[in-house]
């Protein structure tokens, strides 16, 4: 009788919550199933700036630098903040993958519920939504929910065009805080980004409502985010006034020669 016991409960969370490591978005295939909500993560899953500058891996650097240079963790990301901000309302943008954009709209059209959620947050609302029409994806065509919602209890939250803006709060408690205020009840969810930590928050928070869950652990960037060159950042925000690429802001760091 306990063997049965273990093996049914074993059973029910195997089908309950699921996190799925995978390195191209086409992946995902296979792993969508029906009723499933879909959620996606957007920067480093979705796009990324056409620079070093102003990457999700150099804001983490920049907070991780300020910090050693003796400020306090919040003085160190307002620091950074401030800076990803100002780079992200004058850099271009592209899709992480070529097929990232195509693979969207095949899902909305497919007849998915897609919506974004991100730690991003209300001051960044408005320009998240230009960049991504800029590459070809927008949230809103099947979002599950088509209004605007500012939540007064999480300061610079936000629910616009299909897209969940977190402003750095965790992003489960902030999901279902969402689903109680729509009153939209999904039956699964399907959520893919590149850092584990939001995954477990979001799985936590299925897991304590009993809904089935998978999350996607997205690492087409990982060698790149590994592989950061300060440096080349460095002399991109030199010349902040007309942005460089990494081969131009390579270019500046080879020595001249003699």
């Amino acid at each position: 009788m306990k063997l049965f016991f273990w093996n049914v409960l074993f059973l029910f969370s195997s089908v309950c919550a699921e996190i799925v490591q995978i390195k191209n978005i086409d992946e995902c295939k296979d792993l969508i199933k029906p009723e499933m909500l879909l959620v996606f993560d957007i920067d480093n899953t979705i796009m990324e700036p056409v620079q070093l500058l102003g990457s999700d891996q150099w804001f983490s650097y920049q907070i991780e630098e300020n910090i050693k240079r003796g400020m306090s963790k919040q003085e160190g990301v307002m620091l950074a903040l401030g800076q990803w901000v100002s780079i992200q309302n004058k850099t271009k943008v592209k899709p992480v993958e070529i097929s990232t954009a195509q693979f969207i709209e095949n899902l909305q059209k497919g007849g998915w519920k897609v919506m974004g959620l991100t730690t991003r947050g209300l001051e960044m609302a408005t320009k998240t939504l230009e960049q991504l029409k800029s590459i070809g994806i927008d949230f809103a065509q099947a979002a599950p929910f088509s209004q605007e919602i500012i939540f007064e209890h999480i300061q610079g939250a936000v629910y616009r065009g299909g897209i969940l803006f977190s402003t750095g709060t965790n992003k489960g408690p902030l999901l279902f805080q969402f689903f109680k205020q729509t009153g939209y009840q999904p039956k699964k969810i399907f959520f893919v980004d590149d850092k584990e930590k939001y995954l477990r928050d979001v799985e936590n928070h299925c897991a304590e409502r009993q809904i089935p869950f998978v999350g996607i652990r997205y690492g087409f960037l990982d060698e790149k985010v590994k592989n950061l060159r300060p440096e080349v950042a460095s002399e991109q925000w030199k010349c902040f006034g007309n942005l460089i690429s990494d081969v131009e802001a390579e270019a500046h760091l080879k020595p001249s020669s003699p």
